[in-house]
């Protein structure tokens, strides 16, 4: 949860500079595409490897996937810090609670059920 939470403000924060949140250097051969078209089956797995005390390794870096997909926790770390600066600035942001990002992904998951 915290590796999500972390990268995930890494990346809004880069996608904040460059241009906004279409921006991932990850996108190539349709993966910010088919990050979208799962959405709720990510969060779903995530939240439900989270839950269970499951290793969530899969999601993130080049050389890990999940169903043939690398990087995919930078996505949806990027979705879950996007909706929570809906309500928190810029600094707030970057002092979440464990409280407060798991309220975050659980409204996630909810959102795409």
């Amino acid at each position: 949860m915290w590796q999500l939470y972390t990268e995930g403000a890494a990346m809004f924060f880069e996608q904040e500079l460059a241009g906004g949140p279409d921006f991932f250097h990850q996108n190539r051969d349709g993966w910010l595409s088919w990050c979208r078209e799962n959405e709720g089956e990510l969060f779903r797995e995530f939240w439900r490897r989270c839950k269970a005390g499951e290793s969530v390794q899969d999601f993130f870096g080049d050389w890990c996937s999940y169903r043939g997909h690398s990087d995919i926790g930078y996505f949806l770390g990027a979705v879950l810090t996007r909706n929570l600066s809906a309500a928190l600035d810029a600094r707030q942001l970057c002092d979440c609670t464990e409280q407060e990002i798991m309220r975050a992904l659980q409204a996630a998951v909810e959102r795409d059920s």
